[in-house]
């Protein structure tokens, strides 16, 4: 993972690099299994980023492009592109790309 050029493959070095640079700013990312409820917010908050066009229109660092094949926000894209090739209404609303330019 980086943050500001800084690269940390362990996730304890980013916890360390957290809790002591950004104490009380951000809640430091726990180790703990991940409830059902937080793994459905979670994709639901992808879906959506992927929906909005977010996904698309950022600006990274490292551009992306369309992203790992069998990755979520692949899967996504590509369903939406799906449904928005067979549903005028939902074209019209979202638009017909999903996927990077």
């Amino acid at each position: 993972m980086q943050i500001y050029g800084l690269v940390f493959s362990e996730g304890p070095a980013l916890h360390r690099y957290i809790r002591n640079e950004y104490s009380g700013a951000v809640v430091n990312p726990n180790s703990r299994a991940k409830t059902q409820y937080e793994i459905i917010a979670g994709q639901n908050a992808i879906r959506r980023w992927v929906l909005e066009g977010s996904w698309r229109d950022t600006s990274y660092l490292y551009e992306p492009s369309r992203g790992p094949d069998n990755g979520l926000i692949g899967h996504w894209a590509s369903a939406l592109e799906r449904i928005a090739a067979t549903d005028a209404q939902f074209a019209a609303q979202y638009g017909t790309r999903f996927h990077r330019w």
